[in-house]
């Protein structure tokens, strides 16, 4: 979990001095963006693995209650992520939350 949120805060934090270097553009956000993505697959794919085969042996051995309640909860939490990950349509969060990195990447770098 440390290593998780070190490589999420360095990620933050090289953002951060791109947009106060003048070049934070979407191409080099990109970049970084799937550069980040594939140290966590490389960081965690292993782990990830483990995970899925305890959950395995574990489902295998669960009775059909257990198996029923652990669906529910499963899609609880999937209909809950689509709410929370969905694009904010309210105007109130796109205008007072949104407009002062919209105006940073217009300008192509943070500044006061």
């Amino acid at each position: 979990m440390f290593q998780l949120a070190f490589l999420i805060a360095l990620y933050s934090y090289f953002i951060f001095a791109l947009g106060l270097l003048h070049l934070l553009r979407r191409d080099i956000i990109l970049v970084t963006t799937i550069i980040l993505f594939l140290i966590l697959i490389k960081t965690f794919l292993k782990q990830f693995i483990n995970f899925l085969l305890t959950l395995k042996v574990y489902l295998m051995s669960a009775k059909f209650l257990q198996t029923l309640l652990f669906s529910l909860i499963t899609i609880q939490v999937f209909v809950n992520l689509v709410g929370a990950l969905g694009p904010e349509l309210a105007f109130d969060a796109l205008w007072y939350h949104l407009t002062i990195p919209k105006i940073y990447l217009q300008q192509d770098f943070i500044f006061i």
